[in-house]
């Protein structure tokens, strides 16, 4: 899907293979694939070019999850919206399909347990945010526990290069998304972020293994992106 640099401007998605530990969670489908990009109003090549010629490295205009995002005086796009429905719990799949930065993801006054990294399936460890890098898989579920509304899906991305001085319509913060509950107005949230625990990796630990063959896979191709370039 691409040469060098062209993967920030190429063809980009998911490819899921699902399996097991169904039990933990009652919802794992398309609705709760959520992707993570860096987005350049410049193509990758042009990009390329300059950081040759400056030895700067491109700064992103924007983040996207599920390929919407704003940036510093641009239009007021609808964010992308979760739908959830009290009292169920949600296999969220965190895709990075990033060229550079990584993302801290969380959701306003929810938990996360984290179970699954790049494809390994762990024992469940509670957080309030995890880091996701450039083509990393996270696997957290979360439950529709809290009064039905509208809550902040947050991702602000951290640069792994350049200088965010370089472009003025970078603002990480409004990396965000919507979950939203059933019977909740379709309204931004008013929600406020708070600290809390970040998943740290050391604490992970996979699921002893099953043995082979009790579980069937299958796989599914989908929110894949593409961009043509004329």
């Amino acid at each position: 899907s691409h040469l060098s640099t062209q993967y920030c401007d190429g063809f980009r998605g998911v490819f899921i293979v699902y399996g097991s530990l169904k039990g933990l969670y009652d919802v794992d489908d398309e609705s709760t694939i959520i992707t993570l990009a860096d987005w350049y109003h410049v193509f990758a090549p042009d990009g390329q070019n300059d950081f040759f010629k400056t030895g700067s490295v491109p700064v992103p205009d924007s983040g996207l999850i599920n390929g919407r995002g704003r940036y510093v005086g641009g239009p007021l796009v609808d964010y992308a919206v979760i739908n959830v429905v009290p009292g169920k719990r949600y296999r969220f799949r965190l895709v990075s399909i990033a060229c550079r930065p990584f993302f801290t993801f969380s959701i306003d006054n929810h938990l996360m347990d984290a179970m699954e990294l790049d494809g390994v399936e762990h024992d469940p460890v509670t957080v309030e945010n995890v880091d996701v890098y450039a083509a990393q898989r996270v696997s957290v579920i979360v439950k529709a526990d809290q009064p039905v509304g509208n809550y902040w899906m947050r991702a602000p991305y951290v640069l792994t290069g350049g200088s965010p001085t370089r472009n003025p319509n970078l603002d990480p913060n409004l990396t965000r998304a919507i979950l939203r509950y059933a019977g909740a107005p379709t309204a931004e949230p008013t929600t406020e972020r708070t600290a809390g625990v970040k998943l740290d990796d050391g604490l992970m630990h996979p699921i002893a293994s099953e043995g082979p063959g009790k579980y069937v896979l299958y796989f599914r191709i989908c929110r894949c992106v593409l961009t043509v370039i004329t």
